[in-house]
């Protein structure tokens, strides 16, 4: 390219200087679309999302039970790009998460073991396996929410301790909502005395640990009073009475078909 050319390209004529000014947007629009779409997608949710693929996430821990040590269920909260809470359901084999890091900023590498989209939105929902489970490295840029999931776990201790001590307990459930034809509730409160409270998924992390320490407390002084974990002899007393009622209605059905 001679002298002549290159000072075409530098100084284009006036016509050509608005077909050179769309290219150019067009062309740093579709780079920073894909740099976007490169450094914020949340694997496992928005890329990386099929069953068997594995791949680590930074975000939040929350067990669902009292007694991490026994825990099989887990929620995995992460933060998209747009700032929304991204609430994911998981499970994890006997002492792969540690008490220690819930609540906290931590890196999980985890598999899809499940994956359903909806045909409309194409939403993707996922189910995790969590594989391991180790502090961020970012700890600088967490400090205060590192502190604060702390001082909310300790205030969720010493609200069940007041609501204890009113004779007014209650128990937080953070998950789905549960069933129609579930019982829990009223057992609960027909043979412990205890209110449930249905947190539902969306909850960011201090709510979670407020929760687990309020949890923690009340299971404890119920163990104390009643001799056994009642949230366990709840949960066991609904499905048998959920499987009755189902084996009934199954079996009138077949009557009726006779």
């Amino acid at each position: 390219m001679g002298l002549a050319s290159i000072g075409n390209v530098l100084n284009p004529k006036p016509t050509l200087r608005p077909v050179l000014t769309i290219i150019l947007v067009l062309g740093v629009t579709l780079f920073v679309g894909a740099l976007a779409l490169t450094d914020f997608a949340v694997p496992l949710v928005e890329i990386n999302n099929k069953v068997g693929n594995v791949a680590e996430i930074h975000g939040y821990v929350v067990a669902l039970g009292h007694n991490v040590e026994d825990c099989k269920y887990y929620l995995v909260l992460v933060t998209n790009d747009r700032m929304e809470h991204i609430v994911i359901s998981a499970t994890a084999d006997k002492n792969v998460v540690k008490e220690s890091l819930l609540g906290r900023p931590v890196i999980i590498k985890a598999q899809v073991t499940d994956r359903k989209e909806d045909p409309k939105t194409k939403r993707v929902v996922v189910k995790l396996k969590i594989l391991s489970i180790r502090s961020s490295k970012k700890q600088k840029s967490f400090k205060k929410i590192k502190g604060l999931a702390q001082s909310e776990y300790e205030r969720g201790k010493a609200d069940a301790l007041k609501d204890l001590k009113a004779n007014r307990p209650r128990y937080l459930q953070i998950g789905r909502p549960l069933s129609l034809d579930s019982k829990f509730s009223e057992i609960l409160k027909d043979e412990y005395d205890i209110k449930f409270v249905g947190l539902g998924c969306a909850v960011v992390p201090r709510v979670a640990e407020h929760a687990r320490g309020y949890n923690e407390v009340v299971v404890n002084e119920m163990k104390r009073r009643f001799g056994k974990d009642v949230i366990e002899a709840a949960w066991q007393k609904d499905r048998e009475q959920r499987r009755k009622g189902t084996k009934e209605s199954t079996k009138k059905a077949m009557n009726a078909d006779k």
